[in-house]
């Protein structure tokens, strides 16, 4: 019974090193035929190149316009559709302006009073604000917000302390859990000293502890 003839394939390596070689190859006789042109011959061939290649970028840039222009389209309808959302609406503001686009979120939403612990019941909303964090390539800053009572006891030394290990709770959960990219993030804490209401009643205390993302336009 005759031997099956194997047929030799050649390793990958090869191949590369030959589309190297011929590419280079083609790099040199193009420089080579650039000597035998006449100095107006060469500066047209160098224009036709410079155009190409500007061509070329236009058309990048334009195709990364449209598509940045798509998924911001996206995150807008998405952002409409989570604002309808019975439990987003209860616990969370959204504020939209040229600059940015703001969601506030109370803090007891997320916290128990003291504690920097994000509360499971309430992860859903992150969820949501992830979804559309997602879609866009904006810069993202968390902010951290406390009342005026001082903090006594607990881990936290001062509201400065407790607002900042909020802000960082909420940016671990984007960052680790849902690995939004951490380079797209800022964080600030301000405790007690950017209120939004008078710290004379309960009511507007809790108004002060809050959590206010901001996706920069």
């Amino acid at each position: 019974m005759p031997a099956k003839s194997v047929r030799k394939v050649s390793p990958i390596w090869l191949t590369i090193f030959s589309d190297m070689v011929t590419n280079l190859t083609l790099f040199f006789m193009m420089m080579y035929a650039s000597t035998r042109l006449t100095e107006m011959e060469r500066m047209q061939f160098v224009d036709g190149l410079q155009s190409a290649i500007s061509r070329d970028r236009k058309v990048e840039i334009r195709a990364e316009s449209v598509l940045q222009k798509l998924r911001a389209e996206e995150a807008k309808s998405a952002m409409e559709e989570i604002s309808k959302h019975e439990e987003f609406a209860k616990y969370a503001k959204l504020d939209i302006s040229e600059q940015f686009v703001k969601i506030t979120l109370e803090t007891p939403v997320l916290f128990s009073l003291g504690s920097a612990e994000l509360n499971p019941k309430m992860l859903k909303i992150l969820d949501d604000i992830a979804r559309i964090i997602k879609l866009l390539p904006n810069k993202i800053i968390i902010e951290g917000h406390t009342d005026n009572l001082p903090v006594i006891g607990g881990k936290y030394g001062s509201n400065w302390e407790l607002s900042i290990a909020r802000a960082l709770s909420v940016l671990e959960y984007f960052t680790v859990i849902k690995r939004l990219p951490a380079e797209k993030f800022t964080i600030a804490g301000y405790g007690e000293y950017k209120p939004i209401a008078p710290n004379d009643t309960e009511e507007s205390r809790s108004l002060n502890r809050r959590i206010e993302i901001y996706i920069v336009k």
